[in-house]
């Protein structure tokens, strides 16, 4: 007949906790150094320059509170908190069918007419447009400046807002 010593057990029981939490911690600390150490301006992840900022502000500031944004996921995720306006595409929990509105943005930008474009902004009430310094939106052939439904209405340090003309 097997007899447990309780010391012993108690003994191995904190010993594996400590072991599992030191691990699971220790991990945590490892992805987090990670992805801070990929941290830089073509990378979205915690850094948000005061000259975003002062646009995302702007925003607030200048917009009607009933505006919807367009924007990337990115900012998309920032710009209810910190202005109290909708967007488009935001956080991907609080977002209704995110992977077809992420298809439906990537289609906005490369567009082949400007009726398809204007239909894609008509169809959700887009007001305004938002883009940040090296905006995920640009990297293609997609030249804001150069759509006739967009009035640039804010232009600092990189950081572009178009009003939608339609």
């Amino acid at each position: 007949q097997l007899k447990w010593n309780p010391n012993i057990v108690a003994a191995v029981f904190v010993s594996l906790v400590v072991v599992f939490l030191f691990g699971s911690n220790g991990f945590t600390i490892y992805q987090d150094w990670k992805l801070f150490r990929a941290d830089k301006v073509d990378n979205y992840y915690y850094y948000l320059p005061p000259t975003e900022l002062a646009a995302i502000n702007w925003l607030k500031d200048n917009t009607p509170q009933d505006a919807i944004v367009g924007t990337n996921w990115f900012y998309g995720n920032l710009i209810p908190g910190l202005t109290g306006r909708r967007v488009f595409l935001g956080h991907r929990i609080q977002t209704v069918d995110p992977d077809a509105k992420i298809k439906e943005i990537g289609e906005f930008v490369n567009s082949d007419t400007e009726q398809q474009a204007r239909n894609f902004l008509q169809k959700w009430h887009i007001n305004y447009f938002f883009f940040g310094v090296g905006d995920s939106l640009l990297r293609g052939n997609f030249k804001p400046e150069s759509k006739h439904y967009f009035q640039k209405v804010f232009d600092q340090n990189g950081d572009r807002i178009y009003k939608v003309t339609l």
